[in-house]
């Protein structure tokens, strides 16, 4: 089954390039959706070299590479064409690196009831950001290496997570621009 996921993935993945997109990897590791978890660390850094963007979590990226490799595992994506990688971390900052600048930006106080669904309205958030600024990919290319640029996405896109982990569930709590404060 992640044999067949895996093909069909890179399959989208070449597609995608050839047609000038910015892709996004988030990748949302379950060991228990893997026949051999062990061989994540490898696939996931041969997806990260043909990607835009990586979301990861802190403790994804503990479980695949050992907290001890976090930054040069996320130093290696970037090394290799990696855009930016972000870097989330429950209700801690959200690190972020390119290749021009790296950084922390603080999470918005929330009152948390469920955090199903926190990353995903994060990531959804950042790429409805990056939606409504790029075109294409060279477009991408140039606003990823402006800080300012990113750092108002990443504050969108903080809002929506913690947006969403006020609220039950997951669907009814991912939010949309009149949930979120100005």
């Amino acid at each position: 089954m992640v044999l067949y996921v895996l093909n069909t993935t890179l399959h989208a993945l070449k597609h995608f390039r050839e047609a000038n997109s910015v892709t996004c990897f988030d990748i949302n590791f379950r060991p228990a959706f893997w026949d051999e978890p062990l061989t994540a660390p490898s696939i996931i850094d041969d997806i990260a070299k043909t990607v835009d963007v990586i979301k990861a979590s802190k403790d994804e990226l503990i479980a695949l590479y050992g907290i001890e490799h976090i930054e040069s595992t996320i130093k290696s994506w970037v090394d290799n064409g990696v855009s930016l990688v972000l870097m989330t971390d429950g209700g801690e900052p959200i690190t972020f690196s390119s290749c021009s600048f790296s950084g922390t930006y603080p999470c918005p106080p929330a009152n948390v009831v469920d955090t199903t669904a926190a990353g995903d309205a994060f990531v959804g958030g950042f790429l409805y950001q990056v939606a409504s600024l790029v075109s294409d990919k060279n477009e991408f290319t140039y606003w990823a290496n402006n800080f300012e640029k990113v750092l108002t996405a990443i504050d969108f896109a903080t809002k929506c997570g913690a947006s969403t982990v006020a609220k039950f569930g997951a669907f009814d709590a991912l939010p949309t621009h009149e949930d979120l404060p100005a």
